[in-house]
């Protein structure tokens, strides 16, 4: 898996950068079947600051987007908060619902065709 993490009008800082590896990374590599392990994934993060000219407080964002190349759609999570640690947070959350409901489309899709070759055997 290739991890790429780009930030936006901040420094990246080791703490933050050891933050996004603990939270976002590790959570997608465990949630990752063992066959999706073997194909090319790439892993985009970005964090920073919204914008430097806000006058009420910072805005931090964290954007991560998740690509298989051998499947097209890839999966994308972002959050807007008023702290960095929870922006990142909220992107982890996002990514594990995100990565659940795609195992659970696909072990769907196995299930219904096997229904299917069942009953054409029976018949």
């Amino acid at each position: 898996m290739v991890v790429r993490i780009l930030s936006t009008n901040i420094k990246l800082t080791p703490s933050t950068r050891d933050s996004i590896e603990t939270k976002i990374v590790k959570t997608v590599e465990r949630l990752l079947e063992r066959d999706d392990a073997q194909m090319d994934i790439v892993l985009d993060i970005e964090v920073g600051k919204i914008s430097k000219h806000r006058k009420k407080g910072d805005v931090w964002f964290c954007e991560a987007n998740l690509s298989v190349l051998s499947k097209n759609k890839p999966l994308r999570a972002r959050s807007e908060e008023s702290n960095l640690e929870a922006a990142i947070d909220e992107v982890r959350y996002e990514f594990e619902l995100e990565i659940k409901k795609q195992k659970e489309k696909t072990r769907t899709k196995k299930l219904k065709g096997a229904r299917r070759l069942k009953e054409s055997q029976s018949k």
